[in-house]
């Protein structure tokens, strides 16, 4: 469902933290929609075909091999699904709105795109860059 929302809240951490020209930039090219509990946001193995962040409210992650009530809780300014779309691949994990929220999604070649641009942006999210190159690496994602 889509959002009210229109811009990114401002968290201290994570992506939400950027400012500036790229703050600006990763605004326009957001998808704000509005999530009811139990609505699955990807499964584990299927392409990775963007990034959510979470504005506010939580998302289940569970992992292949973990029982279903075994899982990590992404919150406030999470970034879901970075592995997947850094390496243009799959999604590593099963995602599943817990709680009614609002995410902040972002299709795969416009956050690449967006990371080429602002490298300050791959190092917020967790990422690193090899001497002289502009394309950022996978480093230890934690989501």
């Amino acid at each position: 469902m889509p959002s009210s929302m229109s811009t990114l809240p401002f968290y201290p951490q994570g992506l939400c933290s950027i400012q500036g020209d790229a703050r600006e930039a990763l605004n326009r090219i957001v998808q704000f929609r509005d999530c009811e509990p139990g609505e699955l946001l990807f499964q584990r193995g299927q392409k990775a075909t963007g990034v959510y962040i979470v504005c506010h409210g939580g998302v289940k992650l569970v992992h292949h091999q973990q029982n279903p009530n075994e899982f990590e809780l992404a919150c406030e300014s999470a970034l879901i699904g970075l592995p997947g779309v850094m390496m243009r691949s799959v999604y590593h994990f099963s995602a599943t709105v817990l709680v009614r929220s609002t995410l902040a999604f972002v299709s795969s070649d416009a956050f690449i795109k967006f990371v080429e641009k602002y490298p300050e942006a791959g190092w917020i999210v967790g990422g690193f860059r090899s001497p002289g190159s502009q394309s950022p690496l996978v480093g230890q994602w934690v989501f």
